[in-house]
């Protein structure tokens, strides 16, 4: 498994997602969230696998507080790769730098006591339209309380917005084999002139890649025929599907990170697996960043997905 170094951890290329470990999430998702036994059960057998890295955020229910109770149990609070989220920096409209820094000093210190961190790796603003608050992470990292500050995008546009401003270091961008916008707009290319970690979401787009035609909900009924597509080019290649989903993440180059998200340990051993074979034949990569189309963002954005009752 291909691996980064920063400071004294090594940093898997595979990054556990833990957005499901939370709070129930994920089109897809059948299981629910995790109990917090299943949770240690998965970070033990992610560290014996080599997965090293973790993505969490403040907004994704108690899943910070119950990864760092879990860590702690395993005694392994110090051997994997965090990074998170701060909170959304809602109201901030002529509210003072003073305030907008008190703000953004407190979600921090409230996730490294949930985390039982004394700082933490990657720390990143949960989207770009909260880039005002950047210089208030700054300050953090000036602190030592972050080693290393970023920005979560939603577009391409944003991701290029984030990484004009001083001092950004990471974004984390939604990519996949339904929505190339960002590899097409050379996001990527960028953030590697300019040693930016670039960390992929959504390589699986919330589960929605591996459901049957007949699950797609009311609403993103477009998605069949480019599915369809996808479908087609995996049985031509003999690759199952979602292994030429997640080895396609793989095959991205300049992505420091693969963030996938799972619920059981069965997803830990079966994403670990997949890893290990590295990315696709570059045929086969090339034919899917070919065929595959731009679809709307209505229906590569789950933000904009009908809301499910």
């Amino acid at each position: 498994m291909q691996r980064s170094r920063y400071a004294d951890i090594e940093a898997s290329k595979l990054v556990l997602g833990t957005a499901q470990l939370g709070m129930t999430y994920g089109i897809a998702n059948r299981a629910g969230k995790p109990s917090y036994d299943a949770v240690v059960e998965m970070l033990d057998r992610a560290f014996q696998l080599g997965i090293t890295s973790i993505d969490t955020a403040a907004l994704y229910g108690d899943s910070e507080a119950v990864l760092g109770r879990a860590l702690r149990a395993l005694g392994l609070t110090h051997r994997f790769f965090l990074t998170t989220k701060i909170v959304w920096m809602d109201g901030i409209e002529g509210v003072s730098a003073a305030e907008v820094a008190r703000r953004v000093r407190e979600s921090v210190l409230r996730s490294l006591e949930n985390l039982g961190l004394p700082s933490l790796q990657f720390c990143l603003l949960h989207r770009a339209i909260d880039l005002p608050c950047f210089d208030a992470l700054l300050k953090l990292k000036e602190e030592g309380l972050v080693h290393h500050a970023g920005v979560s995008v939603y577009t391409a546009d944003e991701a290029f917005e984030a990484m004009g401003r001083a001092g950004v270091e990471a974004v984390q961008v939604p990519t996949s084999v339904l929505d190339q916008r960002c590899l097409r707009a050379g996001v990527f290319d960028i953030a590697a002139s300019r040693g930016v970690t670039v960390f992929v979401r959504s390589i699986y787009l919330q589960g929605l890649l591996m459901l049957a035609e007949p699950e797609i909900p009311t609403g993103l009924e477009a998605v069949k025929p480019t599915l369809a597509i996808i479908r087609e080019i995996a049985s031509r290649s003999g690759i199952p599907l979602v292994e030429l989903i997640l080895r396609f993440g793989l095959s991205i180059e300049g992505a420091t990170g693969i963030l996938v998200g799972v619920e059981t340990v069965r997803q830990v051993e079966d994403n670990a697996r997949i890893a290990e074979q590295g990315p696709l034949p570059a045929d086969v990569y090339q034919e899917i960043k070919t065929r595959v189309p731009d679809l709307p963002e209505q229906i590569v954005n789950p933000g904009m997905w009908p809301r499910r009752s």
